[in-house]
């Protein structure tokens, strides 16, 4: 765990930071044009300002070390579209451990699921899916072969090592699949009666 957060900070986080832009954020609040949505009781790291007013029809977050987004509550605020919907997908990817150290093939192979409209609690106050291990678990399916020539391809050729060599001394294999990507897309209708559609993705480091 210990490693993975070193990791994390390192190559994620604190090139972010030095330029004075990402600080951690409990409890964020999203604000796009037509409306705000307020996730409660989830840690992020993000630019603040990038926050209070997102350009554009999508925004990319960076989840906290072993916080979730799964079976949690957005509050919607500013409401300017009517038939209100919120709709969730997730995305898997490999990750590969050593001892602690991981390398994450965000760009390899991805299962990415069906979009599924989320429940509505109350007036504007919705309620976030959660997955299960079997589905945090699906994958397209792959040779090792295919992983090792892939690794060496993007020169990480120790960790190719690691796949050949496939199991620690308990027998547990050096990769794994999980969560690495969450979605949020949340539609509805403006007062001239076009749809519109944001996109609210949150990154999730894995190996922890």
């Amino acid at each position: 765990m210990r490693s993975s957060l070193l990791i994390w900070i390192i190559f994620i986080v604190y090139p972010l930071i030095s330029f004075g832009q990402v600080k951690e954020i409990t409890s964020p609040t999203i604000h796009f044009e037509y409306f705000s949505v307020e996730f409660s009781d989830v840690t992020i790291w993000s630019d603040p300002e990038v926050l209070e007013n997102v350009s554009g029809d999508k925004i990319l977050l960076y989840l906290e070390l072993g916080e979730t987004v799964q079976d949690l509550e957005i509050k919607i605020g500013d409401l300017g579209l009517s038939h209100l919907r919120i709709y969730q997908q997730y995305e898997t990817s490999l990750s590969i451990t050593n001892e602690g150290p991981h390398l994450d093939l965000l760009k390899w192979k991805h299962f990415t699921s069906n979009w599924n409209e989320i429940n509505q609690l109350e007036q504007n106050i919705f309620k976030t899916l959660s997955y299960n291990e079997k589905e945090e678990e699906k994958f397209p399916e792959f040779t090792e072969g295919e992983l090792i020539e892939y690794l060496k391809s993007i020169g990480y050729a120790s960790y190719a090592d690691l796949i050949k060599n496939p199991q620690y001394p308990n027998g547990e294999k050096h990769w794994w699949i999980g969560l690495s990507i969450v979605r949020f897309k949340i539609s509805g209708i403006d007062s001239e009666n076009n749809i519109i559609e944001k996109l609210i993705e949150f990154e999730v480091p894995m190996g922890c």
